[in-house]
């Protein structure tokens, strides 16, 4: 018998909501040891995702005042909250499909995770 996700997904999964402030969700990916973390409306429905690499992003960016020569001015101020910078397409499956199934969409379309 194939093997289901429910049986190796995740388990508590730790969830946040857009307006979850980013050092917030980084200090719950740290804690939890997860890479990343479903994003819910009010209502308990999937609206994102926020991973490491969305916040690793935030860190990268070049700090404006150590520049000699100005950088060009970005759409507003350094990102606060999770729904600024998390990943709104989401793919998912459902806990009773195959785990060959979830695998072959993770490659297909070269994500990390469902």
């Amino acid at each position: 018998m194939a093997m289901k996700v429910h049986e190796i997904m995740s388990r508590p999964v730790i969830t946040v909501s857009a307006e979850t402030g980013i050092k917030a969700a980084a200090n719950l990916l740290v804690e939890h040891r997860v890479s990343a973390l479903p994003v819910l409306d009010a209502k308990g429905r999937l609206v994102g995702i926020i991973s490491e690499a969305d916040l690793l992003s935030i860190e990268t960016r070049p700090d404006p005042r150590a520049q000699a020569t100005p950088l060009v001015p970005t759409a507003g101020s350094s990102p606060k909250t999770v729904g600024e910078v998390m990943t709104r397409d989401v793919l998912t499956v459902s806990p009773g499909s195959e785990v060959s199934e979830a695998a072959r969409i993770m490659l297909d379309e070269g994500i990390k995770r469902l």
